[in-house]
């Protein structure tokens, strides 16, 4: 069981620290409004975790989104995260201090993945290094990772290619090819099995450096990036 504390920040990361976009309420009102929203059939089941007063609603979008729908069981108040479509009748606001149930949970947006990260774009990769490493590498390891796709298997065959003999790896990938094979999201993760399993946070690993043929953790996350985005996974 993760062990909580009441807190009152919902906090949200982007490469460059901005908050993630999220509508607040009542669970009555926005949770029935975004329950609305859900196709019939998607990549994956909704699920339903429960934390010490607080409650996550995983909910499948798109063909890989997540969206989050967070609810403090005392209040009953409620926040969304990443709503796909908040014009339906949702009120859409920056982060809110108002969900005093949640702590040690990370909504980061589209930085951080189950073993990947987000792509550099025009940014660069000290950017990602201080956002992975210095800001959400230095949180509890029992911090949650709740990411915004379902990239988890693939991210997971880059791992194994970089890391062959990584045993955490190679536990991780099992189990979540059991997990999308039952159509069950494999989110969330935590800062310390990121650690464990993903290359990109692991730039200061010797195993992860010899790949890449770098030393400094800088070029090792610049090199990693270029190498995963030309990666074809075997299936």
């Amino acid at each position: 069981m993760w062990r909580l504390r009441e807190v009152t920040r919902v906090i949200g990361f982007a490469l460059k620290g901005v908050q993630r976009i999220t509508s607040i309420g009542s669970y009555r009102n926005i949770g029935n409004r975004l329950l609305q929203t859900l196709p019939a059939e998607s990549h994956s089941n909704p699920v339903s975790i429960v934390h010490t007063n607080m409650k996550v609603h995983i909910l499948p979008a798109l063909s890989d989104n997540y969206m989050y729908l967070v609810v403090d069981e005392k209040t009953q108040e409620a926040a969304i995260v990443d709503p796909v479509e908040p014009k339906k009748g949702l009120t859409v606001c920056g982060g809110d201090d108002r969900i005093g149930a949640l702590n040690k949970k990370v909504i980061h947006g589209d930085t951080l993945f189950v073993a990947g990260c987000g792509k550099f774009f025009e940014g660069h990769p000290s950017e990602m290094y201080r956002a992975l490493i210095e800001i959400l590498g230095k949180l509890p390891a029992d911090t949650l990772v709740y990411c915004g796709h379902e990239y988890t298997v693939n991210n997971l065959k880059y791992a194994v290619h970089v890391e062959p003999e990584n045993p955490e790896i190679l536990r991780q990938i099992e189990w979540s090819k059991n997990k999308r094979e039952a159509n069950e999201p494999t989110v969330p993760s935590s800062i310390g099995e990121e650690l464990k399993f993903n290359p990109f946070m692991r730039v200061h690993e010797e195993n992860v450096k010899k790949y890449t043929g770098k030393s400094d953790p800088i070029d090792v996350m610049g090199a990693l990036r270029q190498d995963k985005d030309k990666f074809k996974p075997k299936h």
